[in-house]
């Protein structure tokens, strides 16, 4: 059997299969005056290209010389001085970033296999009306993404005929948009399946909703973000047919937030409604008042409504803001699948000094709203700020560290003191997640500090760790009530497995199971009766 050991021995259909995760740029620089077996491939019509900005700085004439075999193109319109014609007629995917004229745009309807195309118009134009009238004369584009820096607007005729309608069906305005805007632009696009836009509310005004009638479409994936949106402006858009709505924006009115308004909300209007994204961000502004608090029923995202969908919320503290969502739920590193009520989860970002208020006050609107039954603190925190937190969420079933910075014993205050004995008593922590190793004396510590601990995730970074922390905890088995481990070690395999599971068996006499999943390594120690 003929073993293959040069990469041109390969057949010219897997070294093209292969060409496909490289820009061309790239493959042609590297094999173009290779060889006459490597010239002739690369000017096959068989081989098509993607081509990104810096490859024209690099080479503007490379790219035309394959610019029949290209695919895929990304171009700075302001450093380049040709036109996209006919000649790309193999052109799918198109992205013009630093537009200056919508006359680049006047060839584009030529290309037979046009189907995607971004413009970033940066800050060059605040009228797009033209640039989309033009956009949607093309016959085969099926994405449409527009991005702009400044505020824009852009009103289509309200005279529309068969030879208007655009066969778009993904619709990205990356840019300011209003109900009225839209109220135009919909009807132009009968094929629409995806909408996304930055709404605004510059003339959201009741003179305006009384003037904008219901618009039609067949919308079924619905994205708004920047301003907030009225109800009564959703209801304009929507349809029963949706099934993905997503809402991201800053609102100051934590009423808006609220688990029966939408609850209703969605019952009445939204039947086919399958996932839900929905991010309220509560702003600490600048003037060092905290955001107002919620006034009605807490906790009501954990309805029999909320559950039954498996929409989940989730909370985040970045900086001066607090990020309320509501998110489908997925499969976290505890599993607690089995009580979708108890899944609210906290994620603080950071713990910066400069926040404009403490931590406490950031967590009082927190629990004014809801419980929280999973923490997960993405920097490295001082036990002390550690105990402060969790004395005040007392409901807590797991913790998610990335590292804890540990002073010497000698070292704690009495208050400090006072706190560690408090959260022994009060904490109800099960599952204790740690990002990075610590040292065995620190795990004396948490083990005090946490005693209901029974299960213990921790990425070891390398076996010598791991074998080390499973002997001290097989060691003091008998001391804590954690039989649930899992390890995770970069390049995990069963060879290291049977070691784990040998050390296993001569430092313990209980029964056990070990079962490796990748990198992680679980092992699950049985108690005997």
């Amino acid at each position: 059997m003929s073993v293959v050991t040069l990469f041109e021995s390969l057949s010219n259909e897997l070294i093209i299969e292969i060409f496909e995760y490289f820009n061309g740029y790239e493959i042609c620089k590297s094999f173009s005056n290779l060889n006459s077996h490597f010239q002739q491939l690369i000017n096959s019509s068989f081989v098509l290209f993607k081509f990104y900005s810096n490859d024209f700085i690099a080479d503007n004439q490379l790219l035309l010389n394959h610019k029949h075999q290209l695919i895929s193109l990304q171009y700075d319109a302001s450093l380049s001085s040709y036109s996209i014609d006919s000649s790309f007629n193999h052109l799918e995917s198109l992205i013009i970033n630093n537009i200056s004229s919508i006359k680049l745009l006047s060839n584009l309807s030529s290309l037979p296999r046009l189907y995607s195309l971004t413009i970033d118009t940066q800050s060059r134009f605040d009228d797009l009306t033209q640039l989309y009238q033009l956009v949607f004369t093309l016959p085969k584009l099926k994405y449409f993404k527009c991005i702009s820096e400044i505020r824009t607007f852009c009103y289509l005729p309200s005279i529309i005929n068969d030879k208007q309608l655009s066969n778009i069906e993904y619709l990205y305005c990356d840019h300011t948009c209003t109900i009225n805007e839209l109220s135009t632009i919909i009807p132009c696009l009968p094929k629409l399946r995806s909408l996304s836009f930055c709404n605004s509310n510059h003339d959201d005004d009741d003179d305006n909703n009384n003037v904008i009638k219901k618009i039609q479409s067949n919308i079924t994936h619905l994205y708004i973000h920047e301003d907030p949106i009225t109800l009564n402006n959703l209801k304009l858009l929507i349809n029963e047919n949706l099934e993905v709505l997503s809402l991201d924006f800053a609102y100051e009115d934590i009423e808006y937030f609220d688990a029966y308004l939408w609850e209703s909300f969605i019952s009445k209007y939204l039947p086919k409604l399958e996932k839900i994204y929905f991010t309220f961000d509560t702003y600490y502004g600048n003037d060092y008042e905290p955001p107002i608090l919620y006034n009605g029923i807490p906790n009501k995202f954990n309805s029999s409504f909320w559950i039954q969908r498996k929409w989940i919320l989730e909370i985040r503290i970045i900086f001066d803001s607090i990020y309320y969502s509501i998110n489908p739920y997925k499969k976290r590193w505890y599993e607690n699948e089995n009580d979708y009520s108890k899944l609210v989860h906290l994620i603080i970002e950071d713990d910066d000094p400069v926040k404009p208020f403490t931590i406490n006050q950031y967590l009082n609107h927190i629990l004014n709203l809801t419980q929280i039954f999973h923490l997960e603190i993405q920097e490295i925190i001082s036990l002390n700020k550690l105990s402060q937190i969790l004395l005040l969420l007392p409901d807590l079933q797991t913790l998610h560290l990335d590292s804890i910075s540990f002073l010497n014993l000698d070292d704690i205050s009495d208050e400090e003191f006072v706190h560690f004995i408090a959260l022994i008593k009060k904490n109800q922590i099960k599952k204790l997640f740690l990002e990075k190793r610590i040292g065995i004396d620190a795990f004396e510590l948490l083990f005090t500090i946490f005693p209901h601990l029974n299960y213990l995730q921790i990425n070891c970074r390398d076996y010598q760790y791991t074998q080390f922390l499973l002997k001290y905890l097989l060691k003091h088995q008998n001391n804590n009530l954690i039989r649930l481990f899992c390890f995770s070690i970069p390049f995990a395999d069963d060879k290291m497995m049977n070691k784990l599971k040998n050390l296993i068996i001569q430092n313990s006499t209980s029964n056990f199971t070990i079962q490796r999943v990748s990198d992680h390594i679980h092992v699950n120690i049985i108690e005997n009766y």
